[in-house]
């Protein structure tokens, strides 16, 4: 149950709707959302997820490896030598909530508790592939944040796009 939000991590509410039968509504990757049926009766609802890759958006362990080498003026090791455990590692998704605006635009971004701990993960993820060690990350704290801010404003964009195509209406 880790990629469960609660109700007032969700933020403002962009959209409520109603969908009728054979409607079908998209919600991009990232963005928190919550489901249920209304009125249906004895009818059947069905409600599909359809995962994309976050590796596609770095908003993976993999991605925000290469953004805090990047950062360090490194070039990540290639892949293809890692046990299978560190290569799905890479591959995973950050933790939910990591993108969460309200989290993100706060000043105090680098002590907050969750950058501390992708911050913690990330550096135990480096030390088990043998790509550095602790002490040549004083700001590792900061790189982290900064990751988050960057995937945040790939997410505001998809968003502004969305409104957009809500104001316009049919």
């Amino acid at each position: 149950n880790e990629d469960r939000l609660l109700e007032d991590e969700l933020g403002e509410l962009l959209l409520d709707v109603i969908l009728q039968p054979g409607q079908v509504l998209f919600v991009p990757m990232g963005f928190p959302h919550a489901t249920g049926t209304a009125g249906t009766g004895d009818e059947v609802s069905v409600h599909l997820t359809l995962g994309l890759s976050t590796a596609d958006y770095d908003f993976c362990w993999g991605g925000l490896r290469k953004s805090l080498l990047q950062n360090l003026g490194q070039t990540p090791s290639p892949e293809d030598g890692l046990s299978d455990r560190l290569w799905w590692r890479l591959l995973s998704p950050l933790p939910v909530g990591f993108l969460a605006q309200r989290l993100v635009k706060n000043a105090r971004l680098s002590t907050s508790l969750l950058v501390k701990e992708v911050g913690k993960q990330l550096l135990d993820l480096l030390h088990a592939i043998g790509e550095l060690d602790s002490s040549s990350l004083p700001h590792l704290e900061h790189l982290v944040a900064q990751h988050f801010s960057r995937q945040v404003a790939v997410l505001a964009s998809q968003e502004e796009a969305y409104r957009e195509v809500l104001s316009r209406g049919d």
